[in-house]
């Protein structure tokens, strides 16, 4: 468990930490729109990443397949909800 929670938060963590330094650099309008919305969908994207760790330790991993199924359900809303 921990490390897939490693996996899944470092990069993550470093695309937030990359786009806030690039936030301190001039940028144009459209340039400003395309990193405001890196840096909500990655704040979006850690906060569910958070919640479906502890949603795979508090269910034990076994009454959903385990943290791959939780994680394929997931991916499977995203999809959803984006097309």
């Amino acid at each position: 468990m921990f490390s897939i929670s490693h996996e899944l938060r470092t990069p993550l963590h470093g695309i937030l930490a990359a786009a806030e330094l690039l936030s301190d650099t001039q940028l144009n309008h459209t340039q400003s729109s395309f990193l405001q919305t890196v840096q909500a969908c990655g704040t979006s994207l850690v906060e569910t990443v958070n919640h479906v760790l502890d949603f795979t330790k508090l269910s034990g991993n076994s009454k959903a397949g385990g943290v791959e199924h939780v994680i394929l359900t997931t991916k499977c809303v995203f999809r959803h909800c984006h097309s």
